[in-house]
């Protein structure tokens, strides 16, 4: 499956991790900057719809990133996931014994 899913992260400054929330997943995650919150995003939301997709749910729909609401200073940013190729990428190959 590809969408995107949209993150709010909630900058912290120079010192310490950024928050990361995923609304439409009611998860969390964190980065130490804007390109690991990115990441850590990917995979969470990734790792998620991959389950849904596994027990044959329906996954939650990406909200618009108009409908999200935020405090001054956070950022909104939509994340673009890959469930086909996160597996490919991540599962282990099998390697034939002799």
């Amino acid at each position: 499956m590809k969408t995107t899913y949209p993150i709010i992260i909630h900058p912290q400054g120079k010192e310490g991790y950024h928050f990361v929330e995923i609304p439409d997943l009611d998860g969390c995650t964190q980065g130490k900057n804007f390109n690991e919150c990115l990441e850590m995003a990917a995979d969470y939301i990734n790792l998620c719809i991959i389950d849904y997709e596994d027990r044959n749910k329906p996954a939650p729909k990406p909200s618009p990133i108009a409908n999200i609401h935020i405090d001054e200073g956070n950022i909104v940013i939509l994340v673009p996931i890959d469930t086909i190729l996160y597996r490919q990428e991540t599962t282990p190959s099998r390697s034939k014994k002799p």
